[in-house]
């Protein structure tokens, strides 16, 4: 009886150990994407910006621009 206590014990133990790996992991996910949210969030800032100064340079909007073409 006492080598099966031990025995769900190690495995608990495995268990919370892998639980928390997988928590730590997820963290570092879950901060990665925060990262990759702000640094496109800031890309798609700066294709804005270039989109309105190339539109205001030729004095057409894009939809103008393509009515051209």
């Amino acid at each position: 009886m006492l080598q099966r206590e031990e025995a769900l014990d190690r495995k608990d133990n495995s268990f919370e150990k892998r639980e928390n790996s997988l928590n730590r992991k997820e963290q570092k996910i879950n901060k990665e994407q925060q990262r990759l949210l702000l640094q496109q969030k800031e890309a798609n800032s700066l294709i804005e910006a270039r989109q309105s100064e190339i539109e205001r340079v030729a004095g057409l909007s894009s939809d103008q621009a393509r009515d051209m073409i």
